[in-house]
């Protein structure tokens, strides 16, 4: 089958190298600046600007936070380029500009999927308002918004770009350390920022909230680890932390279960995911899977592969997979 990706910021590059795993067609096309994403782009062999004359047409970006910052009026003093419409910002205007361009060249219902792959779980109307197959990665459970569509579909994958890349080049076997010195290290580790602004806390006090509760586990943080050694530290604790960001799920998803790392979620989701994300991540020490329960938690249900099958079945219960397609 013949897809067509635009991935505004680049979160779909998962489910895009998921998609060409399974031995489909991809055309892909991304603004995003991470340096991972930039390579694995130029492996799938993006070109300069996005293709519209696929079978399927993906169109994804980050409907939600863009919505969630015009609300808030943040972010209005940064760059935009009127007569750029694909160019990357956060001010509010540049995805208006962007929208009105897209408004006049993406297709119709019938080969259209939208996945609003942001963080904030609010439907933003540039999202709702197209017709098409729609996916968000962030939908509240229940719904915040009781005039949601009833078509709007889960879609829980967030992967990080590096991590995709080493598994991409075949390497991932040079990162996972020997079983022998998994695990030594006594306690926690959370591996990555506490106090950024787009958390507005939450990390810091759900931290603090362990402290409380478990007062005789050692926590560490780790937030100025280069990225291969902070990958390392993860396996060779016993207990790995899952903490939201300011969405529900984070790149640290991804490098706990592909890695092996027994992981403790410090609230429930809050967002729908199959039970099987709510096993992975538990509440309680006394429920941690093992090394080999999260490479397998990966393996069946959040490999880019099972994005790609996702995203598949959406399409496939609109009708928009053409008879006889892969």
């Amino acid at each position: 089958m013949d897809f067509a990706i635009i991935d505004i910021g680049g979160n779909l590059v998962g489910p895009t190298l998921g998609l060409r795993a399974l031995g489909h067609r991809v055309r892909y096309w991304t603004n995003g600046q991470d340096p991972s994403v930039r390579r694995i782009a130029a492996w799938l062999g993006a070109g300069d600007g996005p293709c519209l004359d696929a079978e399927v047409v993906v169109y994804a970006a980050s409907f939600g936070d863009e919505h969630d910052c015009r609300l808030r009026g943040l972010q209005g003093d940064e760059p935009w380029w009127p007569d750029r419409p694909l160019e990357a910002s956060v001010n509010p205007r540049q995805a208006e500009v962007r929208e009105a361009w897209l408004d006049r060249h993406l297709p119709g219902p019938d080969r259209l999927v939208l996945v609003d792959m942001g963080d904030a779980a609010c439907l933003a109307p540039a999202f709702t308002a197209r017709a098409g197959t729609r996916l968000k990665r962030e939908l509240a459970s229940p719904p915040r918004d009781a005039a949601a569509p009833a078509e709007v579909s889960p879609f829980p994958f967030l992967y990080s770009p590096a991590l995709l890349e080493v598994e991409l080049a075949g390497q991932l076997h040079e990162v996972l350390l020997d079983p022998r010195e998994r695990g030594r290290e006594p306690g926690a580790l959370f591996a990555g920022t506490i106090d950024h602004w787009r958390y507005g806390g939450l990390r810091r006090r759900l931290l603090d909230e362990l402290a409380r509760a478990r007062p005789a586990l050692p926590v560490r943080v780790a937030g100025d680890l280069p990225l291969v050694e902070a990958w390392r530290a993860l396996q060779r604790h016993r207990i790995g932390l899952s903490l939201p960001g300011r969405g529900e799920l984070c790149f640290r998803h991804h490098e706990l279960a592909a890695l092996g790392v027994p992981a403790l979620a410090l609230r429930p989701f809050g967002i729908r995911v199959p039970p099987a994300y709510r096993r992975a991540f538990p509440l309680r020490i006394e429920e941690l899977p093992g090394a080999e329960d999260m490479r397998w938690f990966y393996d069946r249900h959040y490999h880019p592969r099972r994005a790609a099958e996702a995203l598949l079945a959406a399409v496939g219960r609109r009708g928009v997979i053409p008879t006889g397609a892969r």
